[in-house]
């Protein structure tokens, strides 16, 4: 998952090995009550992990992702915290994409196929990313 914001039947995979760790296990069982036609209990899954604290800034976009699908509005203030920023470079050669994320985590893929996943291992991306992140949250 790269931006969270694949369709609920897509997360997690059906195959997934981690369909029985928290918190994709949550995903997974809003997935079935989904297919079940018991929205109670999928968006009961989904808020589980919305109130899970610490957990990554996709993890909770794709919860919203899924909660949307099932009519579920965020409050105005949830609404409005930016999670994440994507930006999508068009080159002759094709296309690069940065996804970075209010945890401090982010996503590069070139062109070529090669990409780089940084997963916070210090703060030194720290304050571009806080300074990519910023202007959306304005």
């Amino acid at each position: 998952m790269l931006f969270g914001d694949l369709p609920m039947a897509q997360w997690p995979a059906s195959d997934s090995d981690l369909r029985t760790v928290e918190p994709w296990s949550w995903f997974a069982a809003a997935q079935q009550a989904q297919a079940q036609q018991d929205a109670v209990t999928a968006e009961q899954a989904l808020r589980r992990v919305l109130a899970t604290a610490g957990l990554e800034s996709r993890h909770y976009l794709q919860a919203w992702q899924a909660l949307r699908e099932l009519g579920v509005t965020p409050p105005a203030d949830t609404a409005k915290q930016v999670l994440g920023v994507v930006v999508e470079v068009s080159l002759e050669q094709g296309l690069d994409l940065l996804a970075a994320y209010a945890d401090g985590s982010a996503r590069y893929y070139n062109y070529s196929g090669a990409g780089v996943v940084w997963e916070n291992p210090d703060d030194s991306l720290a304050p571009l990313i806080r300074a990519l992140l910023g202007p959306g949250s304005r």
